[in-house]
């Protein structure tokens, strides 16, 4: 019985405009395991972005992270340094969602692994201009251009590195049999040979 079978069946019996849809269990627990991966895959695109954020202000300003951070305000009174914390996650979360409406967390193992990293640049280059339009519209003039070419420069490298050591990873699951699933195909055509 499928799902849709199932929501007018239950419309029907009730009587009334509320609808349930049941889902198969096995496709929801297979479904729940790729959001998780999802998240997981969103996760250190945030560390490594992050982490490439700290390298372009670190590039730039020539003097340590660590002693910088202790003195970042957070209690609402932004310096310099503040301002360079509020554009990373700032930046976090519009690569992010730039990343996700691109489907770059839709599948595990890439259509193309030649595509994905033009897909990466494309999603860098959406999020960094969004980024340039929110500080030139607020009005911020403390935030170094360069740090946001570097962050960007940084964050299309290490983006790539990981996905192509992803794909490396999985690709070796692969060739020793794990996640694959046996398919028995029965028929004398063209797709039983």
């Amino acid at each position: 019985m499928s799902a849709t079978s199932v929501t007018a069946a239950t419309k029907a019996a009730s009587g009334s405009s509320w609808q349930r849809t049941v889902r198969p269990s096995a496709a929801s627990k297979s479904g729940r395991i790729a959001l998780r991966w999802s998240y997981c895959f969103m996760a250190i695109d945030a560390a490594l972005i992050c982490l490439a954020g700290f390298a372009a202000y670190k590039f730039r300003f020539q003097s340590t992270i660590l002693g910088n951070l202790e003195n970042m305000p957070f209690d609402g009174h932004l310096e310099t340094d503040g301002a360079y914390l509020g554009f990373l996650v700032l930046y976090v979360a519009i690569l992010v969602l730039v990343e996700h409406s691109r489907g770059l967390y839709k599948s595990f193992v890439p259509a193309s692994t030649f595509m994905e990293p033009f897909r990466v640049l494309r999603s860098v280059t959406i999020a960094t201009l969004l980024l340039t339009a929110f500080i030139y519209l607020s009005g911020n003039e403390t935030i170094s251009r360069l740090v946001v070419g570097l962050t960007a420069v940084f964050t299309v490298f290490g983006l790539t590195m990981w996905r192509a050591l992803r794909d490396y990873w999985r690709n070796k699951q692969l060739a020793r049999g794990i996640g694959l699933r046996h398919a028995l195909i029965i028929g004398a055509g063209k797709v039983g040979r």
